[in-house]
C-alpha cells in the first residue's frame, strides 16, 4: 500500500506543479507511477518478488532522491 500511495502522491505532484516535475524528477519517479498503476489495477496479476526486488534495490535510491528535495 505504501507504493501504492507513494505512486499517487508522485502523479499528484506532476500533475499539480509540472514545473518542478518536469526540473527534479528521473525515470525512477516515473516507474513508481508506472508500479503504483501496475499494482493498483492488478494488470494481469502482479509479480511479488519483482515488487520485492524493487523494494530492496531500487526503492533506496528514489528515497534518496527525494531526501534531497527536502
Amino acid at each position: 500500500m505504501r507504493l501504492i500511495d507513494a505512486g499517487e502522491n508522485l502523479t499528484r505532484v506532476r500533475d499539480m506543479y509540472q514545473e518542478f516535475y518536469n526540473i527534479h524528477s528521473t525515470n525512477a519517479w516515473n516507474n513508481l507511477i508506472g508500479l503504483r498503476n501496475i499494482i493498483a489495477h492488478g494488470y494481469l496479476q502482479v509479480d511479488i518478488e519483482k515488487v520485492w526486488d524493487i523494494i530492496q534495490n531500487e526503492l533506496p535510491t528514489l528515497i534518496a532522491e527525494l531526501e534531497k528535495l527536502m
